[in-house]
């Protein structure tokens, strides 16, 4: 069957969105997954589903922390999915092809190239379940929560299992997510607003900022006018950092939340850039040392270089320690 024009997604999608999910009947695709087209079929994509024990209708299902330590992904130049499985990288999507990959504390979303469909990987190598259509963006909380921005960013969708999804918030340009179901949104003007996952009850937290990042905790944290980083800690903002740069992570009270600051002393730094801990009670500072970076729910950061491969630095350390070989483009749960 031919694939509809993403235009088209879209203004399925915007029609849908009208109707609650939760007037479907048990087991029914929601419509907004509906407007992604007819779903795969074949051996290429299977869509066996594990039992509710093992997998809550609302959640996505977790590797154990032996299996799974560090919680790391990565797409390797031929889109093959990875994960540092078993103390080694190992290939769980070598049939699952990923044009990105969306990672939290509880599990990890992953983008079928051509279409923009939605695969959640079933903690097992190789077996993913589809659980929705194109989006504009997904994030996946610290406890497998799922939620999307609809392709023309006119909803804001929560995943409650199978194919269906719910309307939790109109338009919206960014979302992030930490914690268990905490959300977060930006609207046109830039303004940051919160929610725990309940349709509606959205409030509003911050104006404008250039960069915004959620935690493992739920905290979110933003780089102000002047540039600082600056923590919500659910009542007040506090100022945290003085200096800017990009920020990973977030989790300022517990360890986890890194500064990353261009054009640095070449004489410290040959590579132009330093990465600082920010935390309660002070952090440490060293070099960077990649060219991508992504923080974890664990207190950990990790690097990808072409030359030195995965470095991983936890908090405390002040140190990069080399984890495995580069793999192209890593994404830390």
């Amino acid at each position: 069957m031919s694939r509809p024009s993403r235009p088209l997604f879209a203004l399925l999608l915007t029609a849908a969105l009208a109707v609650p999910a939760t007037v479907l009947p048990a087991g029914t695709a929601s419509a907004a997954a509906a407007s992604a087209g007819t779903a795969s079929t074949g051996t290429a994509r299977p869509a066996t589903r594990p039992t509710a024990a093992v997998w809550p209708a609302d959640r996505l299902p977790a590797p154990t922390t032996a299996n799974l330590d560090p919680p790391l992904y990565a797409r390797s130049t031929t889109l093959d999915v990875l994960a540092w499985y078993d103390g080694a990288w190992t290939t769980i999507g070598d049939r699952y092809t990923a044009s990105a990959l969306h990672a939290g504390g509880g599990g990890v979303v992953a983008e079928e190239p051509d279409t923009g469909n939605l695969y959640a990987w079933d903690a097992t190598p190789d077996s993913w379940t589809r659980i929705g259509g194109p989006a504009a963006q997904v994030v996946v909380d610290d406890t497998g929560h799922v939620f999307a921005l609809s392709p023309d960013r006119s909803a804001v969708l929560a995943w409650r299992g199978g194919r269906t999804w719910q309307k939790i918030a109109g338009p919206s340009q960014q979302i992030y997510a930490g914690g268990d179901r905490v959300v977060f949104r930006t609207d046109a003007a830039g303004d940051l607003y919160t929610n725990r996952d309940t349709p509606g009850a959205w409030r509003k937290i911050s104006g404008p900022s250039t960069q915004f990042t959620a935690s493992t905790q739920g905290y979110v944290s933003r780089r102000n006018a002047q540039g600082s980083a600056e923590v919500w800690d659910g009542t007040n903002w506090t100022q945290v950092d003085y200096y800017g740069g990009r920020m990973y992570g977030g989790d300022y009270y517990t360890g986890g939340m890194w500064v990353l600051q261009t054009g640095f002393n070449p004489r410290i730094c040959p590579n132009f850039t330093l990465f600082k801990e920010v935390k309660a009670g002070g952090g440490r500072s060293t070099c960077g040392v990649g060219r991508t970076y992504s923080a974890d729910s664990r207190r950990s950061i990790y690097a990808e270089d072409p030359t030195a491969g995965v470095l991983r630095w936890i908090s405390g350390s002040g140190t990069w320690q080399r984890i495995g070989d580069p793999v192209g483009w890593i994404e830390a749960g």
